[in-house]
């Protein structure tokens, strides 16, 4: 006698297989509920023993599948760098904790503030060129200080900048000439800047809403000393271009 196919136990079935992979899913990307209750009790009584003097917002403790950590997110209501995260495993242990590493957020904050005082210079004396402003050396973090101001009309540090725009045929006599203009602009602040790069883009990959639709046969000098630049030496110019050439071919 033949069997008739039970399409009830089938669905069944099915459905038990779906939710199974559901499950694995949602614990692969999201965790476990049960570490996640573990993770969260064991942050509060971590903050609550080594940071209870910060004044400090709390996030939401999330899982991380990159790491496998329940991680949550710490603030200051009171210091703008101070931002920091705190790990843990499947079974509330303590696996990260990045408080020492705060100054990071200075060193972030110093490079962004840097960067648009340079857009804001160009915006100022109406550069038709984007100018984009960071330090020649890495800021070590042993020379910053948590929440400090920075002051760009007393900065110490040496500056290097780069100007990106577009053009109908970049060539290397153009790209002196608008790193000449860019320094005449520079010399009005009180930056030391010692470095200029640029980049020029055909006019043809330049979308209707100004951004750069692609950098197809742009043509860019990098990390060209300001004396260069301040006495337009066109042949020492094309040499630094001619050498990175060279370079990227070896």
């Amino acid at each position: 006698m033949k069997r008739q196919f039970n399409f009830k136990k089938f669905f069944i079935g099915l459905g038990i297989v779906c939710a199974i992979f559901l499950l694995f899913f949602y614990i692969a990307f999201f965790g476990n509920p049960i570490s996640r209750l573990l993770a969260d009790r064991a942050a509060d009584k971590y903050i609550e023993t080594h940071y209870k003097d910060l004044d400090l917002n709390r996030d939401e403790i999330f899982y991380n599948f990159k790491d496998g950590y329940y991680t949550v997110r710490l603030s200051s209501k009171k210091s703008k760098d101070t931002k920091f995260m705190l790990g843990f495993d499947s079974f509330g242990k303590l696996k990260q904790d990045t408080y020492d590493s705060i100054l990071f957020n200075t060193e972030i904050r110093l490079l962004d503030e840097l960067r648009e005082y340079g857009a804001t210079i160009q915006r100022k004396y109406n550069f038709p060129y984007d100018i984009s402003l960071n330090t020649v050396e890495d800021v070590t973090r042993e020379d910053l200080v948590l929440d400090q101001e920075f002051d760009f009309d007393n900065f110490k540090e040496e500056v290097s900048a780069e100007v990106v725009g577009f053009s109908k045929n970049p060539n290397l006599e153009e790209c002196l000439d608008v790193l000449c203009d860019s320094q005449k602009i520079m010399d009005k602040t009180s930056l030391k800047v010692t470095k200029y790069s640029i980049i020029l883009i055909p006019e043809e990959n330049k979308r209707p809403d100004g951004e750069t639709e692609s950098w197809q046969n742009s043509l860019g000098v990098y990390d060209v000393p300001e004396d260069i630049v301040r006495n337009r030496d066109l042949k020492e110019f094309k040499n630094i271009y001619e050498e990175a050439i060279r370079k990227t071919k070896d």
